[in-house]
């Protein structure tokens, strides 16, 4: 299984963060750096990457400095776009929200492949969802320990989206798929108004669908198209660098993943999202041993699994956001990939006890 990297970019400010907020007294950046195995000279070298274990470490190390059982939270309220380079200046100069955040969605390899960002309507047709699902097809730290990292990211992204807008975000509920912390003071500080809930089938901050219309005062278009085209061509770099049989597979799994949201996306979305044919998709799949039909059962599976493990998310609703026609079909599937059903599934003792 492949391991996940993350940018030195981000680790970076981690690190400096840290050391400002060492106790008994600051450190400097570099000392952490050393003692969790990341090499100084990376520090200048904000495009480099890292494997996921040395970024865990970074992390292991900033909160045994600290002390601070919240770090991550204190961490995001640092919020500056500028922090994630390129991509933060893509977002700066995007016309609205909206467009903001899907170069968010769009660039965030660029920061980890550890964890994706789905910008989607709610059912409702008025509430957003902001889905941060950790990759759980590779060797990923944020399998083992994303509670520092995820809280960070939230309260990054909410803060920087007020910035960016130059209003507040207005944030209904912040779910976190990890278990709750024995203190949450700082959770209802930070997400003050917000209904903060754990262990939930996924990471997800739900505001109202109405911001992805606001406009940015930021805004420059010309900026914009440098900014984007030089992120998209160290996405397509650091895809490359990926290597392995396994690259384009991954691309569409993270492409059918992002689009399930209550219609099954087609080959043809996938292959214009990746600047190819359909055919020449399907053939670079055959090669890799898979198909695009089996990446969506796959998709589909995995998810059905997550918002099951929800008990408050309706197997009706989960049928309509997999992009099943009725729940019968939904019923069907579901028996062919477990050999039960959803409300035996989510009745299971190793259900309840996530």
């Amino acid at each position: 299984m492949r391991e996940s990297t993350v940018s030195v970019h981000f680790l970076r400010d981690v690190l400096r963060a840290a050391a400002a907020r060492a106790m008994p007294r600051p450190v400097a950046a570099e000392r952490l750096a050393e003692a969790a195995g990341l090499p100084v000279a990376l520090l200048s070298e904000p495009d480099a990457r890292v494997p996921s274990a040395t970024a865990e470490a970074v992390w292991r190390v900033a909160l045994e400095a600290t002390g601070d059982d919240d770090f991550g939270l204190h961490v995001g309220e640092m919020a500056n776009p500028a922090t994630i380079g390129i991509v933060g200046y893509a977002m700066m100069s995007s016309p609205t929200l909206g467009a903001a955040l899907e170069r968010l969605s769009r660039f965030l390899r660029l920061l980890t492949d550890g964890a994706e960002l789905h910008v989607a309507p709610a059912p409702d047709g008025r509430r957003l969802w902001l889905d941060a699902p950790v990759a759980e097809h590779l060797d990923n730290f944020l399998l083992r320990s994303p509670r520092q990292v995820v809280e960070s990211s939230f309260v990054w992204l909410i803060s920087v989206s007020r910035a960016l807008a130059g209003r507040p975000l207005p944030v209904h509920e912040v779910w976190f798929a990890h278990p709750r912390p024995a203190r949450v003071v700082e959770h209802e500080r930070v997400f003050a108004g917000a209904a903060v809930s754990f262990g939930r089938s996924t990471n997800r901050i739900v505001t109202d669908r109405a911001v992805l219309d606001w406009p940015l005062p930021l805004a420059n278009p010309a900026l914009l198209e440098a900014f984007e085209a030089h992120a998209a061509a160290l996405l397509a770099e650091t895809e490359a660098a990926d290597g392995g049989t396994a690259r384009t597979t991954e691309r569409v799994r993270r492409e059918v993943v992002a689009r399930l949201k209550g219609e099954a996306p087609a080959v043809r979305d996938a292959a214009e999202a990746l600047g190819m044919s359909v055919r020449a998709l399907q053939e670079a799949l055959q090669a890799e041993g898979t198909s695009f039909r089996d990446l969506l059962d796959d998709a589909r599976r995995d998810l059905a699994l997550r918002h099951l493990r929800d008990p408050e998310t309706p197997v009706a609703e989960v049928a309509l956001l997999l992009g099943f026609s009725e729940p019968s079909a939904f019923y069907r599937a579901f028996r062919r990939w477990t050999g039960a059903t959803p409300q035996s599934f989510r009745a299971s003792p190793a259900t309840t006890a996530r």
